[in-house]
């Protein structure tokens, strides 16, 4: 059961990217992101509303992250389960 009121709040901010253009908050709404030249993104270029399982409140998927050309961010790696294992 979706809220007719509910939605999601601003989009979130990715470091050294931006969103594309204006927005909706509404729930289903989605939000591409680029990233500033020299960047490369990571993740999900696309965020969406959605709604959490009993329609009470909305949120925006995990954003992606926007990392140094090469791509070696070991936060990313590690989240992955490709880091280096100590």
């Amino acid at each position: 059961m979706y809220l007719a009121f509910a939605g999601c709040g601003d989009v979130p901010e990715v470091v050294n990217g931006q969103h594309k253009a204006n927005y909706s908050h509404e729930i289903g709404a989605s939000v591409a992101y680029i990233c500033q030249a020299g960047y490369i993104l990571v993740g999900k270029e696309t965020v969406v509303c959605e709604a959490s399982t009993d329609g009470s409140t909305a949120a925006w998927t995990v954003p992606p992250k926007c990392v140094i050309g090469n791509g070696h961010d070991l936060s990313v790696c590690t989240l992955r389960g490709e880091g280096n294992k100590a």
